[in-house]
């Protein structure tokens, strides 16, 4: 069967309706208006990924909370979702998200702080809905060193951390903020492994540290050199989701995960506008790799 592709921006007038399938791809634009893009995907049919899938995935509370509930956030004892907290100036109960009830922002970490998953570290402050790093900050509240930090205007004290969180907040349309404990093992770099039709593709690792975002810096892994454990734990997330979802839903997904001590801790399973990195391979790496994108993308298309 032969194909053709068209690239159009979702934002667009096109007559959606003539296309057997739309792949949904490079939306770092959400966070300007993340209403309209959602009211966008609602009236849309055939997506990849599937529009369940995306709309979760654009609202990072729904997905991160899911995944929580099943795997746990204990990265003390084993392979672990980065420990998240979710809060909205109203609260939300179908996004997961508290209100926050008016309390400052160092009163609810401090009700965290009994948990050692938690206890004085630094923390991450990022809105739910959000792209390619966008207003992502360190509140560094006890003033620990933070290694190999790209950009120290992400670090930020007490009354900018609260102005910050302050100013997500009245962002009504990103939904609310993500609080998350600083975990030093992103220092050692960041992996991110691509799955396709839910087999595994390729994976590159980032260089060490916070925010560390130069791609030109960014290395392939091959398959046999991951760390042992980490394609298992990627594939238990994979199931978790697929289960979520109907069959097929899930047809490309990558994977941002770190090692904190012993365990693999999650950061993002991205499967709305993924960087895919296939620029760090060589031509002939590309080649296999695009063929291989395009039969999962065809495959999915045959499916809808």
């Amino acid at each position: 069967m032969d194909c053709s592709a068209e690239i159009v921006n979702w934002n667009g007038t096109n007559q959606w309706d003539q296309y057997d399938s739309i792949f949904v791809c490079s939306t770092w634009d959400i966070p300007k208006d993340p209403q309209k893009f959602l009211d966008w995907l609602d009236k849309r049919e055939r997506l990849i990924n599937d529009k369940a899938v995306l709309i979760d995935n654009v609202i990072k509370s729904r997905y991160l909370s899911h995944l929580i509930q099943i795997i746990g956030e204990d990265y003390l004892k084993g392979n672990a979702i980065t420990p998240s907290l979710f809060y909205s100036r109203k609260g939300n109960p179908v996004d997961n998200i508290k209100a926050t009830g008016g309390s400052s922002l160092d009163d609810l970490l401090g009700e965290r702080d009994n948990s050692p998953l938690w206890q004085g570290k630094p923390v991450v402050i990022k809105p739910v809905i959000s792209a390619d790093g966008i207003d992502t900050c360190i509140y560094n509240r006890n003033n620990i060193p933070i290694q190999l930090m790209k950009d120290q205007q992400h670090l930020l004290q007490g009354p900018e951390a609260q102005q910050h969180f302050d100013r997500l907040l009245d962002r009504a349309d990103l939904r609310g903020v993500i609080l998350q404990p600083y975990l030093s093992g992103v220092e050692q770099g960041e992996y991110s492994l691509i799955f396709l039709a839910g087999k595994f593709s390729h994976a590159i690792q980032k260089p060490n540290g916070f925010r560390q975002d130069d791609s030109t810096k960014r290395v392939p892994v091959s398959l046999a050199s991951l760390p042992t454990g980490m394609i298992d734990f990627c594939h238990l997330l994979l199931k978790v989701m697929s289960q979520k979802y109907r069959k097929g839903s899930l047809t490309r997904v990558r994977v941002d995960l770190f090692q904190q001590g012993d365990h693999f801790v999650l950061c993002e399973l991205e499967c709305t506008e993924p960087n895919m990195n296939l620029q760090r391979f060589s031509s002939k790496e590309q080649d296999s790799l695009f063929q291989e994108y395009a039969s999962a993308i065809k495959n999915r298309t045959l499916e809808l």
